[in-house]
């Protein structure tokens, strides 16, 4: 099979991505006290989960212009480094910043291995590797719940994130070695090539992200729902 040296690394790059998306949720309460967040403790989850989802598209793109297997790598390197922020805040502001940069890593993760999958394995086998993947995921984020809430209880709260970095190297590690992707030749020069990148929708794709999570995480609690400040930002 054509992934068969490319498997381990992009296994457990998809398990890292997954098991983030769950960890936090029983290790919620601790942070937010630790951390001091109360009526901010809503946006310690949803800050990962807006920038994820903001730069999905961006990446999407940018593969068509940049080599497939450096912005991977590219996108550990952020997570693994705004993991330790995340795990190293004492403060709200500070994790909140953290865990929203640590998403754009997680979006480029999320992006890049499908499209990899797709590059490197034939259309008559992609179905096996991609259940394999969504297998991986599972696993992930069945696991996630569980040692979230035991780093949380019996060991520290810090290391629901400092888990990222030993996952995060051996992610890295096997990325270097063994993966190796060739972006297919378009055509035409570098900068020809980003013109094709839509900057136009992916700003209108952040603009209405960015407006309407705070509308929805504010409303009944902040702000009613006749708010003129919902209503706008709706």
């Amino acid at each position: 099979m054509a992934l068969l040296g490319h498997f381990p690394a992009l296994c457990v790059t998809t398990f890292l991505s997954a098991l983030n998306t769950s960890i936090l949720l029983t290790a919620l309460p601790t942070v937010a006290l630790d951390i001091d967040a109360g009526e901010l403790c809503t946006w310690i989850t949803n800050s990962y989960i807006r920038s994820l989802t903001v730069v999905l598209p961006l990446f999407g793109q940018s593969i068509n212009v940049f080599s497939r297997r450096w912005i991977l790598i590219i996108s550990v390197v952020i997570f693994a480094l705004k993991s330790g922020m995340a795990g190293s805040a004492k403060n709200t502001g500070l994790f909140i910043a953290g865990r929203t940069v640590q998403g754009i890593g997680g979006g480029g993760i999320n992006t890049l291995v499908n499209i990899i999958i797709r590059d490197l394995v034939p259309l008559r086998q992609r179905g096996k590797c991609v259940a394999l993947m969504a297998a991986v995921w599972a696993v992930g984020t069945v696991i996630g719940p569980v040692l979230g809430g035991a780093f949380a209880q019996y060991v520290s709260r810090r290391w629901v994130f400092y888990i990222n970095l030993p996952l995060c190297a051996a992610s890295l590690l096997l990325l270097v070695l063994f993966l190796r992707v060739t972006r297919p030749h378009s055509g035409g020069t570098v900068w020809r090539q980003l013109k094709r990148v839509d900057l136009v929708g992916n700003s209108i794709l952040t603009a209405a992200i960015i407006s309407i999570l705070p509308a929805l995480t504010w409303t009944g609690t902040t702000c009613p729902w006749s708010s003129c400040c919902i209503a706008s930002a709706m």
